[in-house]
């Protein structure tokens, strides 16, 4: 039972509306629902929690393979852009080859 009195109430309870309409879409009893909008609005429900207490934070990190650094970790960015930029910069000024080196997308719970 959600607690009407939690800041986060109507969040919550917005994603629960969103899977009661998903169990009576796949029950039956609402065959005329459409899934897809049922989950649509399921995942901007889920985003919209996950924005109001900003518990999720994504970094894309930038890894090499090579005896040449010292820690497989060059850097870490908060675009994927700057990373995939800086790892272009290293393979085009030659510092290492394209296969290896890499971004890896990590997700962060705060």
């Amino acid at each position: 039972m959600l607690d009407k009195n939690d800041p986060l109430y109507n969040q919550k309870m917005s994603i629960a509306l969103e899977l009661n309409r998903l169990e009576k879409e796949v029950s039956g009893y609402a065959p005329d629902d459409d899934y897809l909008d049922i989950m649509n609005d399921l995942e901007i429900s889920i985003d919209n929690l996950y924005k109001k207490v900003n518990m999720i934070e994504t970094i894309y990190a930038l890894l090499a393979y090579s005896d040449d650094f010292d820690s497989p970790l060059i850097g870490i960015y908060e675009s994927l852009d700057k990373a995939e930029e800086k790892r272009r910069e290293y393979i085009d000024n030659n510092i290492i080859s394209e296969d290896m080196i890499f971004v890896e997308v990590q997700h962060i719970i705060k």
